[in-house]
This record gives C-alpha cells, sequence and structure tokens, in this order.
C-alpha cells in the first residue's frame, strides 16, 4: 500500500497504520510506504507525529520515503505499488487533492475518504473505494475497503483499468484547457 501527499495528522495515515496492521493478520507480507514532507516546516506533523506512526506500526515495516517532485519518478513510485490509499481526515482542507488523480493515472484504483471533492472523479466499486471516516472504527473501516482490493487482485486491475481512462480527463492540458475554454466564455460574455 502507498500513500503520496504530506506526512500530517489530517491525512488519517494514523488510521491507515492501524488499517495495514489489522490486514496484516491476514496478509503479513503487507507493507505500507508513505511518500511525501513529515517536516513541519514542509507541511508535515513532524517527528513526533513520524514516530507516533512508527509507534503504531510495531514491528509492522511501515517506508518513510522524502516527497518525490520529480513526474517520471513519481509514476514509477507508484506503478511499484499494488495498492493506493489517501486517508484524509480534512472534512474542509481538502479542495481538490491531486494525489489520488496521480495514482488513478498509475492504474492504481485509490481507496479514499468519503470527502465531496473525491466524488468529482472516484465512484466507488467502479474506480476506487471509498471508507467512512466519521463514524465506527475508521481503521477497521478503512481495512474493510482495502480488503475489497486485495481480496480480488482481478477486480483490482479492473478498477485500477478504469482509474486511468478516468484520470485521462483530469491531465494537466486537459484541465488547462477547460480553464481557457472558461475565461474565453467569461471574455466573451463581458464585451459590450
Amino acid at each position: 500500500i502507498v500513500f503520496t501527499g504530506r506526512i500530517h495528522p489530517e491525512k488519517g495515515l494514523h488510521v491507515l497504520v492501524e488499517a495495514t496492521a489489522i490486514l496484516r493478520r491476514e496478509i503479513p507480507d503487507l507493507k505500507l510506504r508513505l511518500i511525501g514532507p513529515s517536516a513541519i516546516d514542509r507541511g508535515g506533523g513532524g517527528d513526533e507525529y513520524v514516530n507516533k506512526l512508527k509507534s503504531l506500526a510495531g514491528d509492522a515495516p511501515v517506508e518513510f520515503s522524502p516527497p518525490i517532485y520529480d513526474r517520471a519518478q513519481l509514476a514509477k513510485a507508484l506503478q511499484d505499488a499494488t495498492f493506493y490509499c489517501y486517508p484524509t481526515l480534512a472534512e474542509q482542507g481538502e479542495a481538490q487533492p491531486v494525489a489520488p488523480k496521480e495514482a488513478m493515472a498509475a492504474g492504481l484504483a485509490p481507496v479514499v475518504s468519503d470527502i465531496p471533492q473525491f466524488r468529482d472523479y472516484l465512484t466507488a466499486g467502479a474506480n476506487g473505494e471509498v471508507f467512512d471516516h466519521r463514524q465506527g472504527n475508521l481503521a477497521e473501516n478503512l481495512a474493510g475497503a482495502l480488503r475489497k482490493l486485495i481480496a480480488d487482485p482481478t477486480r483490482a486491475k479492473a478498477m485500477g483499468d478504469e482509474a486511468a481512462r478516468v484520470a485521462q480527463r483530469f491531465g494537466y492540458e486537459q484541465v488547462a484547457a477547460h480553464y481557457i475554454a472558461d475565461f474565453r466564455s467569461l471574455l466573451a460574455g463581458a464585451r459590450p
């Protein structure tokens, strides 16, 4: 399982670490890789939060990797993963997260929190999975969503293929073209 983004409590990584520990009881060779900045001055939660994650992981292998800024290297890191998870707990703090779309472009069906921002491009059961991050045992909820993909590799692959198709609509060039069209429309309407 891989995550890309800031290593910060609002990203729900403690929930992901706990969910991974739950799943490791069934799948002992399951590994977790967290890619992103952890230093407070880089938007992360700092050493105290990283130490909390390490403590939660216990003897489970959790790899902390620095952020990857090169697009080709990030694509490679995502392609090397089998599963992707973005378990944000920030109801209002996520405008339109790019990281899950990058995972989708790499052919991964992301597992994400149930926040409205993801609904623009992710359909649960079709090109990703959603977990309830508001109530109940959040780690169990997340483990259940991840388990759906892990338990059925054929389904996970088909969902990843669909995710890649959907992600093509959100590439930089496509989004830029939409902005330009919107600006042209606004300017055309502003003329006397």
